[in-house]
């Protein structure tokens, strides 16, 4: 016990802090990639998503770095490391075997790009199976996508602009996409919009976005917790603006 009150009294004399000040826990670094209009490497504070995200950590007295890398670092390298997160994501039963998820921070509006002579109903997974349909590479669209995408003919893409270029050549039937994001590249691209539209179907329901950090580091979960009780208040003041 006098142990413990001399160390104390050092810190207080020598070093002039509290020890207490050690408990704080090290600020979270977010390890994202380019993703807009949800995540913008040219402007990181204005994407959809971002700005959420980060109104919400600057809510709680948080100022957590952002760093920009390609998905699959950020996948493979960036998360595995400690006190890193990263958010955006989708969830599904293979991720969740390794990372714990945030509570849900937005939902993602996801269906089909088709072009403009496209006129066939999607009401399952079954009527994909004559088209050749893009999908983003390392990109989930949910649990439902996941059980069912072994079951229709696959073209992979890098990023949706580069879907848009692949349905307008013929090369695709359709891709699956973000009505945001589709809405972005069109916006930039305005030779495009009178070729494609988005086609909503039920078998691509909202999907909720989530902030995710990796089970085997030991900061992950206390992490989480802070972010979910900040988001609640977040949400909450924004309830309270609304009404």
């Amino acid at each position: 016990m006098q142990l413990i009150q001399r160390i104390k009294t050092t810190c207080w004399l020598f070093l002039a802090i509290p020890c207490l000040a050690e408990e704080t826990p090290p600020l979270p670094t977010l390890s994202i990639g380019h993703w807009p209009p949800y995540i913008d490497q040219s402007s990181p504070s204005e994407g959809i998503l971002s700005r959420i995200v980060l109104d919400v950590y600057h809510e709680a007295g948080i100022e957590p770095r952002v760093t920009f890398d390609s998905w699959a670092n950020v996948f493979q390298d960036h998360l595995k490391k400690p006190h890193h997160l990263s958010y955006g994501w989708v969830k599904n039963s293979e991720r969740a075997k390794n990372w714990y998820y945030s509570d849900p921070i937005a939902e993602t509006g996801v269906g089909l790009w088709v072009r403009t002579e496209f006129n066939q109903p999607i009401t399952d997974y079954a009527h994909l199976k004559p088209y050749l349909i893009g999908v983003g590479r390392n990109t989930s669209y949910g649990q439902a996508f996941e059980d069912n995408k072994h079951t229709f003919r696959r073209a992979e893409f890098a990023q949706e602009g580069q879907g848009f270029g692949m349905l307008i050549a013929g090369r695709i039937d359709a891709f699956i996409g973000d009505r945001n994001i589709g809405e972005y590249y069109l916006s930039r691209h305005k030779n495009w919009q009178s070729k494609v539209y988005f086609l909503e179907t039920p078998i691509f329901p909202a999907a909720p976005m989530y902030m995710v950090c990796e089970k085997k580091n030991l900061d992950c979960l206390p992490h989480l917790k802070r972010f979910n009780q900040a988001l609640k208040q977040y949400q909450r003041q924004l309830t309270a603006t609304d009404n």
